[in-house]
């Protein structure tokens, strides 16, 4: 591939030090390969996380604690937000500064089209609490493409007001 996203849960129910130490043995062959980008999920520490995972292989950025890291890769820019609220609890918050950040990042963005990679949904189980902030602020935006996603542990397709939404298996 040449390049690998993935959508949070990282780790095994609690985001143990070593779920991240075993993780990265299991990536490495692929991190020789191509860079690997990683969004937190809800049965991730961030903490931990964060310690096992210093840099990304991406333009990182710090909103309210929350790593955002974005990657311009071919024509196509992706931004992996983080929406992890709770360990190991099914809902997710991007948050207010998050929000901000995106918005403001957006705005400043030239017209490459965008995918934002999390992994809570915007809507439905264990959806974002701030999931229609998240629409409301991407809709008029012509350059987001899509919201790709984890957490539902199926794979689905919808659009909503041209947007696509895609659901990553677990």
């Amino acid at each position: 591939p040449d390049g690998l996203v993935v959508t949070g849960d990282l780790a095994r129910l609690k985001g143990h030090k070593g779920d991240y130490q075993n993780l990265r043995k299991l990536l490495t062959p692929v991190a020789e390969q191509c860079p690997i980008h990683l969004a937190t999920g809800n049965h991730d520490n961030r903490e931990n996380f964060l310690n096992a995972f210093t840099q990304s292989s991406g333009r990182d950025w710090v909103v309210d604690g929350k790593r955002i890291v974005t990657v311009k890769t071919g024509q196509v820019m992706l931004i992996i937000l983080d929406s992890l609220l709770f360990v190991d609890l099914p809902w997710g918050k991007l948050g207010r500064g998050q929000l901000a950040w995106l918005k403001t990042y957006l705005n400043a963005l030239d017209d490459i089209p965008t995918i934002l990679c999390l992994h809570h949904p915007i809507k439905g189980r264990g959806a974002l609490l701030d999931g229609e902030r998240l629409l409301k602020l991407i809709r008029p935006i012509p350059k987001v493409k899509a919201v790709v996603h984890g957490h539902s542990h199926e794979f689905a397709f919808r659009e909503t007001d041209g947007i696509h939404v895609i659901s990553l298996p677990a």
